[in-house]
C-alpha cells in the first residue's frame, strides 16, 4: 500500500524522484558530404529555460529564501482520497522545492523559468547515418525545481549524384569505353573532397566489376571504409566502317 499510496500510509514513505523537463525532437536534413565529413549546425528553438537572473531559483537578486508555509520545507503536502488514505503530491506553493522567494525575480515572476527563443548550437559527427538520433542534453524543456529535459535531432541524409553508401564503404559508378575493358586503363576519379586518385582497370575487365579502393572510404571513430566502383562497359551504338570491320573480324574469330 505504501508503494500504491505514497508516504502518508504507514509512514513508510519513498525518495522523491528529482523532477526532468520534456524532452524535445526536431529532424534536421543534412548534405550527403556534410553527412560523411560532419559538420557544424544550429537550431533556432523556442522552449522553457533556467532564468538568468536567478539562476532558477525564482528569487529576486540579493533577496533570501524562505521555507516554505504550506508544506513547512517538505516539498510535498498530503492529500486524501477516499476519506482514508492519504497521498503525497508536489507541493504547488513551492513547486516541490520546499523554499520560496522572500522577492520574486521579476524577470520569472518567482517561476525560476522563462520562455525564450534560443540557437542551439552542435556538431554532427562524420560519418552519421541516414536516420540516426543524436541526444543534445540539456536542451530540452527546463522545468522549475528539476533539470531539463534533453533535445533530439534525428538526421536525414539527401542523396548525392555520385556517391552512395554501403555501411562505411563509398559506392560508386564508372563508365569505361570497350578498348578499356579489353586492353585495360587507368582512370581518374575526383573524391568527395575534391581530391583526385587514380583507379587501375585491369585488362579483361567484365561489366558489373567491383574495382576497391583501401581506405578511401568513409572515416568513422570505429575505422575507415573503402571506395567500391561499379565498372560498366559502355556499348556504342553506331561505329565507324572501319572499325566495325575490325569486329566483325573479331566475331568471326570467335571474340
Amino acid at each position: 500500500l505504501g508503494e500504491l499510496f505514497g508516504g502518508g500510509f504507514g509512514g513508510g514513505g519513498r525518495q522523491t524522484r528529482q523532477k526532468r523537463g520534456q524532452d524535445l525532437q526536431t529532424r534536421m536534413e543534412l548534405t550527403f558530404k556534410e553527412s560523411i565529413f560532419g559538420v557544424k549546425k544550429s537550431i533556432n528553438l523556442e522552449h522553457n529555460k533556467t532564468c538568468d537572473d536567478c539562476d532558477g531559483s525564482g528569487a529576486e537578486s540579493g533577496s533570501d529564501l524562505e521555507t516554505c508555509s504550506e508544506c513547512n520545507g517538505a516539498g510535498q503536502t498530503q492529500q486524501r482520497m477516499m476519506g482514508i488514505f492519504a497521498t503525497m503530491a508536489e507541493c504547488p506553493t513551492c513547486s516541490g522545492k520546499g523554499k520560496t522567494p522572500k522577492k520574486k525575480c521579476k524577470k520569472c515572476r518567482g517561476a525560476g523559468i522563462t520562455r525564450e527563443k534560443d540557437i542551439v548550437e552542435f556538431s554532427i559527427p562524420a560519418g552519421i547515418k541516414h536516420g540516426d538520433t543524436m541526444r543534445i542534453s540539456g536542451k530540452g524543456e527546463a522545468i522549475s525545481g528539476g533539470t531539463p529535459g534533453d533535445l533530439f535531432v534525428q538526421v536525414t541524409v539527401s542523396p548525392d549524384k555520385v556517391f552512395g553508401r554501403k555501411g562505411n564503404d563509398l559506392v560508386m559508378n564508372q563508365e569505361i569505353t570497350v578498348s578499356e575493358a579489353i586492353l585495360g586503363s587507368k582512370r581518374k576519379v575526383k573524391l568527395l573532397d575534391e581530391a583526385e586518385i587514380e583507379i587501375k582497370i585491369p585488362a579483361g575487365t567484365q561489366s558489373g566489376t567491383i574495382l576497391r579502393v583501401s581506405g578511401k572510404g568513409i572515416k568513422t571513430s570505429r575505422g575507415t571504409g573503402n571506395l567500391m566502383v561499379t565498372v560498366t562497359v559502355h556499348i556504342p551504338k553506331k561505329l565507324p566502317k572501319k572499325l566495325k570491320e575490325m569486329m566483325e573480324i573479331m566475331q568471326e574469330q570467335g571474340y
